[in-house]
């Protein structure tokens, strides 16, 4: 589906043989490279540029942005069951910061 978005938004992939980057159709790879105009596919939420190439600017899920304080000492599957207990987002943020703050005083 986002392929295919890409290309009829005039954007082009390139298999570089570890991941597919996405960058703008009416550059060659290389120009876009050289212009800091191409993205991890799996990187490619967001992007200001891009977006008009069929990257998606708003997530069709939730995105959690964390940094490795949290990653460290929680799986994405307890942050999105606090998530889904939650009944906003900041109750949920509040909720993982202090589930994060009990285990690293654990260590210290």
């Amino acid at each position: 589906r986002r392929v295919h978005g890409v290309k009829q938004s005039g954007g082009k992939l390139e298999n570089t043989g570890e991941e597919f980057r996405v960058y703008p159709g009416d550059m060659t790879f290389e120009q876009a490279r050289k212009s800091k105009l191409t993205i991890n596919m799996s990187r490619a939420l967001g992007h200001l540029v891009l977006h008009s190439y069929g990257i998606s600017h708003r997530p069709e899920s939730l995105v959690v942005v964390a940094s490795d304080g949290v990653w460290n000492v929680m799986k994405i599957e307890e942050i999105r069951a606090i998530i889904l207990q939650s009944t906003s987002l900041n109750q949920a943020c509040l909720k993982v910061l202090d589930e994060c703050d009990k285990r690293w005083n654990r260590f210290g």
